[in-house]
Order: structure tokens, then sequence, then C-alpha cells
């Protein structure tokens, strides 16, 4: 427990982020890209799957657990070879019976307990190695393993969610890293994804600006 420690609801905040990098003149290619290769002009050519190419200076690769397989089949072997594992997690948001103690989040073995709205609470996450969740983990969830407090005893399930967070395997996470002249690596972010997702993005435009 950290008194004075923060909290933002991550999807509200890739929403903001989204609407402000529009209004800063993103512009939006919806297209699943299959493969890159290095423009012999400098710079990168996309393939998109439905056959459609787009040119562009530099390339960041932040799509987690797809990143291996996109970097292989473009034909781009890093040493070594980047490995990703997914780890599910499961969360969930209660409303309680009774007031919870508590005024900031809070980490017991592991598990966040984040005070939302009055009588509210976000509680998770699990640590499941595959892409299948567990039942019996998320009961286990609700009831810390057996330790859960009266005030927590209980409580209603308004929402559940889940996720699959890319764990490099044989390498601290995050992957920060150049790949080639123009190309760069920001995945394996594991749990810390939000939480570092300043520090990741000074890094690029650092990186950028140096070409």
């Amino acid at each position: 427990h950290t008194p004075h420690d923060g909290q933002v609801d991550p999807g509200s905040l890739i929403e903001a982020l989204g609407r402000s990098a529009l209004a800063r003149g993103l512009v939006r290619w919806r297209e699943q890209v299959t493969a890159l290769a290095a423009r012999p002009a400098g710079g990168w050519r996309l393939q998109g799957a439905n056959g459609s190419q787009q040119d562009c200076e530099a390339v960041l690769l932040c799509n987690g657990l797809g990143g291996p397989a996109l970097l292989q089949r473009s034909g781009l072997d890093l040493n070594p070879a980047l490995q990703l594992e997914p780890v599910l997690g499961q969360a969930a948001e209660l409303r309680l019976r009774s007031p919870a103690p508590l005024e900031h989040a809070w980490m017991w073995r592991g598990v966040n307990l984040i005070p939302r709205a009055p009588g509210h609470l976000w509680i998770g996450a699990t640590l499941e190695p595959g892409e299948q969740a567990s039942g019996s983990a998320f009961e286990q969830l609700l009831g810390l393993g057996g330790a859960a407090p009266p005030w927590l005893q209980g409580a209603e399930l308004m929402r559940r969610w889940q996720g699959l967070r890319p764990r490099p395997i044989g390498r601290p996470a995050p992957v920060l890293e150049q790949v080639a002249t123009g190309l760069w690596l920001a995945l394996g972010h594991y749990r810390n994804g939000t939480l570092l997702a300043p520090a990741t993005a000074l890094w690029l435009a650092e990186a950028l600006e140096r070409g």
C-alpha cells in the first residue's frame, strides 16, 4: 500500500489517448499487417492481409504476442530469438455489501484491491499460464484463497473480464530494442503495460529523434 499512489482506468485512458492522437493528425490504417520489408531507398513497407501496402519511414512493433510471428514471417530473426508466452489474467468489479476499510489501492499476495465508485471494488488479477481461463482460479481470486475478510464475503459480481499478457521468455520485461534502422520493438510489458507506457513513449520518442 502506497498512500500517495494513483490509479487510472486503462480503458478510458486508451480511449483518451486515441482521441488526442487523432486530434494531432494521427491517420489510422485499419488493416492487419502480415509482413514488413525494408525498402531499398530507406524506410519500411507494410503488407496488409487484403493485399494493400503502406510505406513508412519508421515502424514500431507493439503488437504483443503477435510480435515474434510477424518478425519471423518477415525474415527478421533476432539473436537471441524473441519468445513471448501468454499469461491469462481474470479480474472483476464487485459491489460490496458492507463498506471496505480501503481508501487507496492495496496489493495482497499479488492480488490488487482497488476501490472504485462508492461501495465498488476492482479485484485482480489471476496469473494463469496459457490462454484458457480457469473457473476455479477466478473463485480463488474472489475469495482471496479462503482469506477474504467479512466485508468482501458475499460481494455481488458486477462485471468480469480477462486478457492475455505477453511475458518474455529468457529476458526481462519489457522488450525495448531497435531491430534494424527505423524498426523498433516495444512489447512484452507483461503486467505493467499501463504503468510503463509513459516511459516507453519517452524511450521511443528519443530513439526516433536519434534515428
